[in-house]
């Protein structure tokens, strides 16, 4: 398995049992298939109108970011059958008042346009229910509702109006060619017992509360690879990126973004946890650097069809970005207008993990990990359409180029020990050197390099070519982090050849959390009651630029060689040798080189290179 990504960030909900990052996390279970419930069914019927009444249905308290799903219910409380429209949402024929600490509402003021068949009858003792699964979701006059924490009074009112006695429905067309009317007319019983008139369901008040105890625990785990003299961390990262499936989201080599055809984007990407319907808002910030990539559809940036993307002959264009937000749902249901893209209220679906097709991904579904779920939108012919595509997955992930903390300097190589020197402001601890200049390997594990100070390592053979001393000691440094066994054991399953078997000198330490938030700001709403972030440094080819330089050089000279396989195999390594060979290869190319060199150089930087493709954005950012 070859080493992955710079970010891979698995976010999900779990137990927080203490509020320190040191500590190893359980993680949260599920009870698949079960749809939120109102577990209250105590609130009284408002006051009845000519034999109908209404109440709203809400449970007491919500989670801060958590849906607020409620029932409107209408009864017959008379001894007869009465005719009404059954639409009791807002938007049509129900008007809602939020009061609180955010204040909104929808009052149905415009007529709508009736017909008969739209009338139906509600039975003597009959009560009509219908369910809003996300109160503040698919109506866009409420967005903003329940975004801060206190008491909020719902006011629920609903008027049905006069069934017309003959309208015009369309038309048909006659044997003798020609076309007439065709008429819907009510029955006479129905314009005997129609109910017209309005009424007012009893105030509910619910309590929306911050996140606590075990509402939301978010884990992201991230490696970084820093090569010295390099101004952003991951530049060999090229081949990787340009090898994602087509239905990963990106930004290079060609941009997929999502696409909502309209001129304001509304609230698309809902999910809820088994704090019934938990949706998380999470934002990421490269700063200076560039996302490349990232799994499920992020909600910004989107083309939203304003002219600020557009399709050319080689793919969408439009600004460069440094910013990633997903709007998400977590759990095992969501409400259907996240599958069908439209403001359907009434059904809960079980959410199924998107296919992606084979590959290392595979390796980060945790089924532990709460699912998340956002709307995307499918390829087709290579360009992504106006269909809503559901996209849910047991993490969220990203990856892209952020600027480089190169502190760790290395002052001396010999065949059995490196000196290296820390340039930061803090102590690394610990810190794991594996050596792989030789078949036979050399390690070290050092408990502290202290801040503005060099420290002599001396490498002891290991013998084995996957050592397990030094995966032993990063593991439960891992775990002491935070990260639960799952989690460790599919970062260390992927990462296996990036942390033990990359060739040369290779040192791996923890980043501080604080160094992690600096390269990586992260801003989740509503705010984790518990957050783990551990980020992951690999400093590659620690032995230092006259190896590398001899190494690279020699390698050139093989790719004109007479031998086939030699020249495939110098390719190959040169590949693998990424940015720090770079620059050897390219200078080649200034030479006259034979056909086969510079076909072979041209190939080698076409993997590797990643400057081409932010040579414009980096550009603007300097």
């Amino acid at each position: 398995m070859h080493s992955r990504s710079l970010t891979l960030a698995l976010v999900f909900a779990t137990i927080a049992t203490s509020a320190s990052a040191r500590l190893v996390l359980p993680q949260q279970t599920f009870k698949p298939g079960k749809a939120p419930t109102i577990d209250r069914d105590d609130i009284p019927w408002g006051m009845a109108v000519d034999g109908i009444a209404c109440r709203l249905l809400a449970n007491r308290s919500y989670c801060l970011g958590q849906a607020v799903n409620v029932i409107i219910e209408v009864k017959n409380v008379s001894k007869q059958r009465r005719y009404l429209m059954p639409r009791f949402d807002v938007n049509y024929f129900g008007s809602l008042s939020i009061s609180g600490p955010v204040n909104r509402n929808i009052f149905d003021k415009d007529p709508f346009t009736t017909y008969p068949k739209q009338f139906a009858p509600i039975e003597a003792g009959e009560v009509k229910r219908m369910p809003l699964s996300d109160l503040a979701g698919p109506h866009w006059q409420l967005r903003g509702a329940f975004t801060k924490p206190g008491k909020y009074t719902l006011t629920y009112s609903y008027r049905s109006p006069k069934p017309p006695t003959r309208m015009a429905v369309g038309s048909r067309t006659k044997e003798d060619g020609t076309k007439e009317k065709t008429y819907d007319t009510a029955p006479p019983e129905m314009l005997k017992h129609a109910w017209v008139n309005s009424i007012e369901a009893s105030p509910v008040t619910v309590t929306i509360a911050e996140p606590s105890g075990n509402d939301l625990t978010v884990h992201e785990w991230g490696v970084f690879t820093m090569f010295n003299d390099m101004h952003y961390a991951n530049m060999n990262r090229k081949q990787e990126w340009g090898s994602l499936p087509k239905v990963v989201y990106r930004q290079f080599p060609n941009a997929r973004l999502r696409f909502v055809p309209a001129v304001w984007d509304k609230p698309v990407v809902y999910f809820y946890s088994e704090r019934p319907n938990l949706r998380v808002r999470m934002e990421v910030d490269f700063g200076l650097g560039l996302p490349v990539a990232w799994w499920p559809a992020a909600a910004d940036p989107v083309d939203d069809n304003t002219g600020r993307f557009r399709f050319t002959e080689t793919g969408l264009v439009g600004p460069r970005f440094n910013k990633l937000i997903w709007d998400l749902w977590l759990g095992e249901n969501i409400p259907s207008s996240v599958a069908q893209g439209a403001q359907s209220r009434e059904q809960w679906i079980k959410v199924k993990e998107f296919d992606l097709g084979k590959g290392w991904w595979n390796e980060l579904r945790l089924k532990e990990a709460t699912p998340v779920t956002v709307a995307g939108t499918p390829l087709v012919g290579g360009r992504a359409c106006i269909a809503t595509q559901v996209e849910t997955e047991r993490f969220v992930y990203y990856d892209g180029l952020v600027p480089s903390p190169d502190y760790v300097k290395t002052i001396t190589v010999k065949a059995d020990s490196i000196t290296l020197q820390n340039d930061s402001k803090f102590p690394i601890t610990p810190m794991l050197v594996i050596d792989r200049r030789k078949a036979d390997a050399r390690f070290a594990i050092v408990d502290q390099i202290a801040a503005k100070k060099k420290v002599e390592i001396n490498l002891k053979p290991i013998g084995d070519l996957r050592p397990a001393q030094p995966a032993t000691l990063l593991r439960a440094t891992l775990l002491e982090s935070g990260l639960t066994k799952a989690e460790t054991d599919s970062l260390m399953s992927i990462w296996q050849q990036g942390f033990f078997e990359r060739p040369g000198i290779t040192a791996i330490h923890l980043l501080p959390r604080e160094v992690y938030d600096a390269m990586l700001p992260i801003k989740i709403t509503p705010k984790p009651v518990n957050m783990v972030r551990v980020g992951v440094a690999i400093h590659a080819n620690l032995e230092g630029a006259p190896s590398i330089r001899n190494q690279a050089l020699g390698l050139i000279e093989l790719l004109n060689d007479d031998d086939f396989k030699v020249r495939e195999k110098a390719t190959r390594q040169l590949i693998h040798l990424g940015p720090l060979g770079l620059k050897y290869v390219q200078q080649a190319l200034t030479r006259p080189p034979s056909e086969e060199v510079k076909d072979r150089c041209e190939q080698i930087i076409e993997a590797v290179d990643t400057t081409s493709w932010f040579k414009d954005a980096l550009k603007k950012k300097e």
